[in-house]
């Protein structure tokens, strides 16, 4: 796969997220405080639209992504030219994260302000600038990781205390229960929704929702902070990169590791679509296939 060259001012650029179509995929990267549109085979299109904040975004549809402005939440539509729908004030001070389903019809934004909601969890309505429920912190813990359930049926928000709380979309009711001793650093939604990964500390930690049980721990003890999970498309692996350079895949069911690669970057996030793993580094995105590196986006 070619790189593609990305000019000095965008050297911090990075794939959020890959969406999948008939016709192929496109991702959306995110520098200095831009986003641009990219699709395999082309070159990086122009700038896409420009917002003062930092590059928190999420892909809500086909059409429409949501990106943070400080701490307020734009919602634009960028199937032709960008056109923002609205703007509104996300509650929870500065947006650290975003979350939603699959079918966009819900957005949850958490924040990092202390005096203005640490912990906070804000639901929106994607398709009118309305909340749907502001569910307070619990102890005021710095929420370290959010995700939503592909069918929006769930919420769930990780601490830096190791605990983890459900927020059932259906009713609006919300659970905290402990999870690991060390801080939750990320987490990622099993495509059916009825797992989540965490990275905690240097353990992948497998957990089911509807009773709200711990499944596996997943750990080879050579240390090493994960920075980001993965499931892929079947279910079946997690993918898990260390922020010291690694990329483990593991088999859920038996346990098993079953492919690590190294490399010789810091990592921060990582994505799976098909058989392809997008991660992204210190020295950008990594793009790998069956076991070894398919290509990058190389810095110009």
């Amino acid at each position: 796969m070619d790189g593609i060259a990305v000019d000095d001012a965008e050297t911090d650029s990075y794939p959020k997220r890959l969406w999948c179509e008939d016709s192929g995929e496109w991702a959306v990267l995110g520098a200095n405080k831009r986003a641009f549109l990219w699709r395999p085979g082309e070159s990086l299109r122009g700038l896409l639209l420009d917002f003062a904040g930092n590059w928190t975004i999420e892909i809500l549809d086909r059409r429409r992504l949501a990106a943070v402005d400080e701490n307020h939440i734009q919602i634009w539509d960028v199937a032709a030219d960008p056109v923002r729908l609205f703007r509104c004030d996300a509650r929870v001070g500065n947006v650290s994260m975003l979350a939603s389903p699959l079918d966009g019809r819900w957005l949850a934004s958490t924040g990092n302000d202390y005096h203005d909601g640490w912990g906070n969890v804000s639901v929106w309505s994607t398709s009118d600038p309305s909340w749907i429920a502001v569910f307070s912190g619990q102890d005021r813990n710095v929420v370290s990781a959010l995700v939503a359930d592909p069918q929006g049926e769930w919420l769930v928000a990780g601490d830096v205390r190791g605990c983890v709380r459900t927020i059932d979309m259906r009713t609006l009711e919300e659970s905290s229960m402990p999870l690991h001793g060390a801080a939750i650093e990320c987490a990622a939604p099993r495509p059916d929704g009825s797992l989540v990964a965490f990275g905690a500390d240097s353990d992948v930690v497998i957990w089911r929702v509807e009773d709200k049980s711990l499944v596996r721990m997943l750990n080879t003890r050579q240390g090493g902070l994960i920075a980001a999970v993965a499931w892929s498309p079947d279910g079946t692996r997690v993918a898990a990169v260390r922020a010291a350079g690694s990329l483990d895949i593991w088999d859920v069911a038996s346990g098993r590791l079953t492919a690590r690669l190294r490399l010789d970057c810091t990592l921060r996030s990582v994505s799976w679509r098909g058989d392809l793993i997008t991660m992204n580094g210190s020295r950008g995105p990594v793009l790998v296939r069956g076991g070894a590196v398919a290509g990058t986006w190389t810095r110009g």
